[in-house]
């Protein structure tokens, strides 16, 4: 079995604590800020999150990381909503946002499109995330090709 990273270990315990009290981790990002580290955590439920839901899991999260010694320096933790425009990043959000606008940056481009393509979300297929972008119609997208995606804001 292979050890698990350091950012492995705090993305599972993290979404442990969140999902305990019936939220939903959505992304997880661990960086230097100048000379300082920070984790930031972006969690969602349903209605909406709340500011005193941020605190709550900002203190249950911090209280684990201190107990399981799982970081020995100094940072900061910054919990969130992912906001509108929001990351993709499993299948399940691909299903879940269906008909919403999104753009998704692939590694290579897709059917001698740019790597960049906008569109509405039109579903899954296998491991295929289907696109309605511009007159092309539907675009597959193969998920293993996706360096990032997110949901557009639409006024």
């Amino acid at each position: 079995m292979e050890r698990e990273t350091g950012v492995e270990i705090l993305q599972q315990v993290a979404q442990d604590v969140i999902e305990s009290e019936d939220m939903r981790l959505v992304d997880l990002q661990w960086s230097r800020r100048g000379r300082r580290w920070v984790l930031v955590l972006f969690i969602e439920k349903e209605g909406g999150i709340t500011l005193e839901n941020c605190a709550l899991v900002s203190r249950l999260v911090g209280e684990r990381i201190e107990v399981d010694n799982l970081i020995d320096h100094a940072y900061t933790l910054e919990v969130s909503s992912p906001g509108l425009d929001r990351p993709l990043r499993s299948l399940s959000d691909y299903e879940r946002f269906q008909e919403h606008l999104a753009r998704i940056t692939t590694l290579t481009p897709v059917l001698g499109r740019s790597s960049v393509i906008i569109g509405r979300l039109k579903g899954v297929e296998g491991e295929n995330i289907l696109m309605e972008a511009g007159g092309a119609g539907i675009v597959p997208i193969p998920f293993g090709q996706i360096k990032h995606a997110r949901l557009e804001v639409e006024f």
